[in-house]
């Protein structure tokens, strides 16, 4: 099941990436180069924004949650530690950073095509 949800999620990155290289193909064909590049920027941008976030969030304190079942009152919860767990950890440590590399990939590959012509 881990391996289904790291492909599912490694096709998805590969998606993003295919989507934002075809908007920053079609805004250097039919607006600027500078569009473009300015696409890849602010795309690598925002998804190291999300990375560190998602690794602040998951980092907190544990929260307390009342439970009167419970005979402490309750029980601390962490962040990042249920069944979704997984999948942030998965974004934050392979995922992203795979998706971050091939933005910048693909930004200098545009950048190159510019410095060349």
């Amino acid at each position: 099941m881990l391996v289904a949800l790291v492909f599912a999620m490694l096709v998805t990155g590969v998606i993003i990436v295919g989507t934002i290289g075809l908007l920053m193909w079609a805004a250097q064909k039919w607006a600027s180069y500078w569009l473009a590049l300015a696409i890849g920027i602010i795309c690598v941008g925002y998804f190291c924004y999300s990375i560190v976030q998602l690794a602040v969030f998951c980092s907190a304190d544990p929260v307390w949650v009342p439970n009167p079942d419970s005979p402490e009152g309750g029980t601390y919860r962490f962040n990042c530690d249920s069944a979704g767990g997984i999948v942030d950890r998965l974004y934050i440590y392979i995922v992203g950073p795979m998706i971050v590399v091939a933005l910048i990939w693909l930004t200098a590959r545009f950048g190159r095509q510019k410095a060349s012509a």
